[in-house]
């Protein structure tokens, strides 16, 4: 016999949210991350990409300190998008893994007690598999690409 209570259907909600933001930290990551990269404007030193060259001058990155900042911890300078990047990514992969986990659980949950949201469930359990699915799928072809 089925239930209907109230708290499957909130589950159900709570689910479909995670997804959803499990969702906003993915697109910050490979949609907002490149927008506010692109908006900083052209190298002034015709650095192509994220990381300066080896053989660009250091004379003409160090010109320019307000876009190139020297590492000395890595030994290289890095571009407003790479220290953009290197900001992000330590927040928004974890959060979006856990966020998904959590949409899954929750989505699972919810079927299993019987929700009148059956819709909001399954696409809170679809959403938060493909990500995670595509999350591991990433991290493994990252490191049979040998890393970075």
């Amino acid at each position: 016999m089925r239930t209907r209570n109230g708290l499957a259907d909130v589950v159900a909600l709570a689910g479909l949210i995670f997804a959803l933001v499990a969702v906003a930290a993915i697109s910050l990551m490979f949609v907002g991350e490149p927008l506010v990269a692109s908006l900083e404007g052209p190298s002034p030193c015709g650095v192509k990409g994220s990381f300066p060259d080896p053989q660009t001058d250091p004379a003409c990155l160090s010109a320019h300190s307000d876009y190139y900042q020297y590492d000395p911890g890595a030994d290289a300078w890095t571009t407003p998008a790479m220290r953009l990047s290197l900001t992000l990514n330590p927040i928004a992969w974890p959060s979006a893994l856990f966020f998904a986990l959590g949409g899954g659980l929750t989505g699972g949950i919810a079927l299993a007690m019987s929700t009148r949201r059956r819709r909001t469930a399954i696409t809170a359990l679809a959403l938060s598999s493909v990500i995670v699915v595509g999350i591991v799928v990433f991290f493994i072809g990252l490191v049979a690409s040998g890393g970075d």
